[in-house]
Parts: C-alpha cells; sequence; structure tokens
C-alpha cells in the first residue's frame, strides 16, 4: 500500500507542472502592460504569447536575445526573461 501511495505522489509531482501550466492563462503569465513577465522560460512566452516577428541571434555570455512582436520586446538572458517592454511606433 505504500508503495502505491508513493507512485501517486511521484506522478503527481511529475506531471503537477504540466497540468498546472496549461491551465495558465496569458493574464496570469503577463504583467499589467500585456508583456511577458520576468523569469518565463521561451517555451512557455511562444506558447502563451505566440511566435515572434523577429529573433535575434544571441550574443555574450551570458548569451542574451531579444525577440520583437508588433508592440512590444522581450529580452531573454539563457532561456528566461530578462526583462519585457511596449515599444512605440
Amino acid at each position: 500500500m505504500n508503495q502505491l501511495k508513493i507512485g501517486i505522489l511521484v506522478i503527481a509531482l511529475v506531471f503537477a507542472p504540466i497540468i498546472g501550466l496549461s491551465a495558465q492563462t496569458t493574464e496570469d503569465m503577463a504583467q499589467p502592460d500585456g508583456t511577458p513577465k520576468r523569469w518565463l522560460t521561451v517555451v512557455e512566452v511562444e506558447d502563451i504569447f505566440g511566435l515572434p516577428q523577429m529573433k535575434s541571434d544571441p550574443v555574450g555570455i551570458p548569451v542574451i536575445t531579444y525577440w520583437e512582436y508588433s508592440d512590444y520586446i522581450v529580452y531573454f538572458e539563457n532561456d528566461r526573461v530578462l526583462h519585457s517592454f511596449r515599444i512605440n511606433k
């Protein structure tokens, strides 16, 4: 019986983040201005906010990149959002 409880706990711990992410909305993952929150991964940003219009080449160590959307830019350090902000065109 204890092995069954441990097995269920392991399954819950492994799949809870995946299930939780799918329940997240753009509103939960965005700053008040609608841009991605800090520390989201590149995968989360792409899944939630869609493909950017342009992705920069990586520069430096740690690797810095940025993605341009129609009205905002997202800067990444390695694979995490460092900063995002709206742009005026």
